[in-house]
């Protein structure tokens, strides 16, 4: 059985006794998910999206949008241990979120965010009643109020429901109340009611702060 899912990269160039250090942090932004047959399928290859020097550090806050509405972990060796997946929805207001989880970010004081940019996707039919606009979330920042997003990049689907996209918030950010805090983020898209059910987000941070070592920082993404 295959395990796909989908990788973003973190590189970091750190210097270390006159020496650069290559550093490759994987991160997975979506749950993984199993296939009967084996298979490996670039939709888009990955390239940089973001990429400078400046003493700092990359850092990302992530969170699952589903869970197993009556779960047993021990229940038996099946995918996702046999249960079916219901959405998560911290808000839970009955209006603007069908769906809604949080995380919380902590940067060093006197950090400057220099890019931000937020990852969703997941597996989504064409019979679901939000697959049109799962290219559109919400996002809420720490003391804010929720704002509407529109992807700036379609990464792509897979076996006609896996998909992910991107949304640059870098400016967002930077105008909001305060950095550090919860963040929530809204209305990704998945089917519910399945056992190969699987949808996320993370939202990827370069940050810069003087008293850190020079870094060389660069953000890869894609979709295989």
């Amino acid at each position: 059985m295959e395990k796909r899912y989908t990788k973003l990269y973190f590189r970091s160039l750190i210097p270390c006794g006159g020496r650069k250090l290559n550093l490759f942090l994987p991160l997975l932004i979506l749950l993984f998910w199993c296939q009967d047959a084996f298979s490996q399928i670039v939709v888009k290859p990955f390239e940089p999206r973001y990429k400078t020097e400046q003493p700092g550090g990359i850092v990302y806050v992530s969170n699952n949008i589903l869970s197993c509405a009556t779960c047993n972990p021990n229940s038996s060796t099946a995918q996702n241990d046999n249960n079916k997946s219901k959405y998560i929805d911290i808000l839970a207001d009955g209006t603007e979120t069908f769906s809604s989880s949080s995380a919380d970010l902590n940067l060093p004081d006197c950090s400057t965010i220099t890019f931000a940019g937020l990852y969703w996707g997941g597996a989504a039919t064409s019979d679901n009643p939000n697959f049109a606009n799962k290219n559109k979330v919400k996002l809420k920042l720490p003391g804010g109020s929720l704002t509407d997003l529109e992807a700036d990049v379609d990464f792509g689907v897979f076996d006609s429901q896996h998909y992910q996209y991107f949304k640059d918030v870098t400016s967002l950010l930077n105008a909001g109340a305060g950095t550090n805090g919860t963040y929530v983020v809204g209305n990704v898209v998945a089917d519910e009611d399945v056992y190969r059910a699987q949808a996320g987000w993370t939202l990827v941070i370069a940050y810069r702060q003087e008293l850190e070592p020079v870094r060389n920082l660069t953000v890869f993404d894609g979709f295989v």
